[in-house]
């Protein structure tokens, strides 16, 4: 299939040429023609699906065949929960409105109110940003919602985590009951699913690109540490790899990512840090260098790499591993994407060993164990699991088999 086949306004396909897409991903193919008729969406689909285009393309349409007479305020609202992927977003949906009159504006927190005010009074068609923001300048009847035709929720999932959805819920009954609502989210599970019902009126269902399924393309497995000094050797080991050609480190907090960032900065490594206390100009110098290729390395938190789109990640190192399983798909995604390979390391020391089988659990099978020669762990994985148990770990601990061969040197040079 091929976007032509979408019957797509010819600006758009140009666009879309331009742009060097050629066929389709899974949610655009069945997104797009459900979403061209006027119909609610609700898919399940995470970073680096297509999921922009799978709604910016049919909603573009929209505008472009509908013509607008004397309204005021922004046609189409698109709430995302991080002011990275907003941006990401913003430029996307400018990209694909490149060759029509469509403006596109991005209201985010960080960043001044005076400009964010004239692009407002400006007529901006399509309005994309974060809640919090959004919020301050509806509050102040700046943001006109009353004329919205498609309003966009994207990572929805993570609006919920953030807190979000209150602030979400109070724009959508601000937005006229008859608007067009597409819906996405990594999963549409649990309590997702009910705030999704909330929003949406006969929704066509989309689960053709699952997060918590198995990446096929990614190369995951585990290495064993004693402590953090053993810790820190492993990590010292992987970002060797020479095929490791940009590589995102996550780690638990601040501290962490300045403590990593100094080790290997002096191990002669170029790396940078993103976490919540930087601001968002300096957040924005960092992702940029990234994309340049001027720094190979990431250390990372994950508030602040929620919704961060980064192209040609070879490597995820998860030096800490997250609290909610959820969070591990989401990491690894970063890497694997758009046809491409990619490897997924985690660095697990005993303490640590409660959250690395809730993740097994998630993903319903056991991640395989790998060992560095020269490196390898002196407490075997049966000591770390009792001293899960003795302090306070789960029963389902015990379910747990044996570790899986160990792989021959050949094999773990790959490491």
């Amino acid at each position: 299939m091929l976007f032509d086949s979408f019957e797509l306004d010819r600006r758009l396909l140009r666009a879309v040429e331009s742009l060097g897409f050629n066929k389709p991903t899974p949610v655009q193919v069945e997104a797009i023609p459900f979403a061209m008729r006027g119909g609610d969406v609700m898919a399940c689909a995470r970073t680096g699906s297509g999921k922009t285009a799978a709604f910016g393309l049919p909603a573009l349409h929209r505008l472009l065949q509908e013509e607008r007479e004397g309204r005021r305020g922004p046609r189409m609202l698109v709430l995302c929960p991080t002011r990275e992927l907003a941006a990401q977003v913003h430029d996307q949906v400018e990209q694909l409105a490149s060759y029509t009159r469509i403006r596109v504006g991005l209201i985010v927190g960080g960043e001044a109110y005076p400009p964010q005010i004239e692009m407002l009074r400006s007529g901006t068609e399509i309005v994309v940003g974060t809640p919090g923001r959004l919020i301050d300048h509806m509050k102040e009847r700046r943001l006109d919602l009353s004329n919205i035709e498609i309003l966009v929720l994207d990572e929805a999932d993570r609006m919920l985590d953030m807190g979000f959805i209150d602030d979400v819920m109070q724009m959508a009954h601000r937005c006229p009951e008859e608007r067009q609502t597409l819906f996405f989210s990594a999963t549409l599970d649990g309590e997702v699913d009910s705030v999704a019902h909330r929003l949406v009126r006969d929704p066509e269902r989309i689960e053709t690109d699952r997060s918590d399924v198995e990446h096929v393309d990614i190369e995951e497995y585990v290495l064993r540490a004693d402590n953090e000094g053993h810790k820190q050797q492993l990590l010292l080991h992987i970002v060797r790899d020479p095929e490791l050609t940009l590589g995102i480190i996550f780690v638990g907090i601040k501290a962490r990512a300045d403590d990593q960032t100094s080790l290997l900065k002096q191990a002669g490594h170029d790396v940078v840090t993103l976490h919540g206390d930087l601001p968002q100009s300096k957040r924005s110098r960092v992702i940029e260098k990234l994309r340049e290729g001027k720094v190979r390395l990431l250390i990372a938190t994950d508030v602040a790499a929620r919704g961060l789109d980064i192209q040609g990640v070879s490597h995820v190192i998860n030096y800490d591993l997250p609290k909610a399983p959820r969070d591990y798909v989401h990491r690894i995604g970063r890497t694997g994407r758009a046809g491409h390979t990619g490897v997924a390391v985690s660095l697990v020391t005993p303490a640590q060993w409660i959250e690395l089988v809730d993740i097994e659990d998630f993903k319903g099978h056991k991640l395989e164990r790998r060992e560095v020669p020269g490196k390898e762990p002196t407490r075997p994985e049966a000591q770390g699991r009792a001293e899960t148990k003795a302090t306070g770990g789960r029963k389902r601990f015990g379910r747990r088999g044996g570790i899986r061969r160990r792989h021959a040197a050949t094999e773990e040079s790959e490491a």
